[in-house]
């Protein structure tokens, strides 16, 4: 396994976005999981279960990729 340390992001029904940094990872019922370390902004509740499946977050790596795409696109 190798995303200890790995920053990722969580949309919730596409109204809000979290970052985080993945802290653990485990193999259970074959899902790759990971416990992430959410910075979550002060006064805003979440829903996020403490284990998150890792097909379920997004790489911030290749969101600054993604997005430094639509910055020279014009």
């Amino acid at each position: 396994m190798k995303n200890i340390g790995k920053k990722v992001w969580f949309s919730s029904a596409g109204r809000s976005i979290v970052f985080g940094t993945v802290t653990e990872e485990k193999i259970e019922n074959q899902w790759h999981l990971v416990r992430v370390d959410w910075h979550i902004p002060e006064g805003r509740a979440s829903d996020l279960t403490e284990w998150q499946k890792i097909a379920n977050l997004g790489d911030v790596v290749q969101l600054e990729k993604d997005l430094a795409g639509f910055r020279d696109t014009g």
